[in-house]
């Protein structure tokens, strides 16, 4: 599990690439834990945002393995916001 507070834009909202980069990590993170060596994301599917998370908001994203072939891994993301006692899911990727 990766966690971060969503910095933004003024407006209050969170910078997508910021979003998309966290992801990244937390993919990354889930498929050298279980392979045991060095990964890199190839390609990524299947982004459906939600609900965007706002500035202040802590972000948690959980990712692990779905599909193990022999040369590759896919993995699933899960992303939600917290702020305060209210948790919201702000998006799902494959």
């Amino acid at each position: 599990m990766v966690e971060l507070v969503v910095h933004g834009h003024e407006g209050g909202a969170c910078d997508v690439g910021l979003l998309l980069r966290a992801m990244d990590l937390a993919t990354c993170a889930a498929a050298e834990k279980h392979s045991g060596v060095n990964c890199v994301t190839v390609a990524v599917g299947d982004v459906v945002i939600e609900h965007g998370p706002r500035v202040g908001d802590l972000l948690s994203l959980t990712a692990e393995p779905v599909l193990v072939g022999r040369t590759s891994i896919e993995v699933a993301v899960r992303a939600t916001a917290t702020r305060g006692p209210a948790r919201r899911a702000v998006c799902d990727a494959h």
